[in-house]
C-alpha cells in the first residue's frame, strides 16, 4: 500500500514537471527565405550551423519597406508571420540590448558582436547571445547566433 502511495506521487509530480515545462514553451519556427516586407540586415539562429547549411532562419532583423520604414523584427510562429516593432534599443561597445513587440508578441534581444579569428576573412562579424519571446503569460528564452543577411 505504501509503495503503489509513493509510485503514484512519483507519477503525479512528473506529470506536473513535464506539463509545466511544455506549457510554457513558445515555438518559433524556421523559415529559409526572408521575408519580402523586410530590407533584412541580420538574421538569427540557434547556431551557425542553422544559417550556413540548413539556410535555417528564426529571427529577422531589418527595415520595412513600406513608406514607414519602420524598425522590425519578423519570427513565425503557428505557421503565421509576426511582425514586432522596435520600442528600444541599447548599444554599447559591442553588446545590443533590443525589445521588439506587436500586440500580442513581446522579443527581447541581448547579443554580442565578434569576430571570426579564422577563414578567408578574419574580421567577418557574427552576433552571439540569448533572445527571449513572451506571449499570453508563456515565455521562452534561447540561445542566439546570428549572422549579416547573404539570402
Amino acid at each position: 500500500m505504501r509503495l503503489q502511495l509513493r509510485n503514484l506521487s512519483i507519477i503525479f509530480l512528473l506529470s506536473i514537471l513535464f506539463s509545466c515545462a511544455t506549457e510554457k514553451n513558445i515555438g518559433l519556427e524556421p523559415v529559409n527565405k526572408i521575408s519580402s516586407n523586410l530590407d533584412c540586415s541580420i538574421i538569427f539562429s540557434d547556431s551557425r550551423k542553422s544559417i550556413i547549411e540548413l539556410n535555417d532562419v528564426l529571427i529577422q532583423i531589418g527595415v520595412t519597406l513600406d513608406p514607414s520604414e519602420s524598425n522590425v523584427s519578423i519570427i513565425h510562429i503557428g505557421g503565421k508571420e509576426q511582425v514586432m516593432k522596435l520600442f528600444k534599443s541599447d548599444k554599447t561597445d559591442k553588446h545590443v540590448t533590443e525589445i521588439y513587440a506587436n500586440k500580442d508578441y513581446k522579443l527581447e534581444l541581448n547579443y554580442d558582436l565578434k569576430y571570426t579569428l579564422a577563414g578567408v576573412n578574419s574580421k567577418d562579424p557574427y552576433f552571439e547571445g540569448d533572445c527571449q519571446l513572451w506571449h499570453n503569460g508563456k515565455h521562452s528564452k534561447m540561445n542566439i547566433y546570428g549572422l549579416h543577411n547573404m539570402l
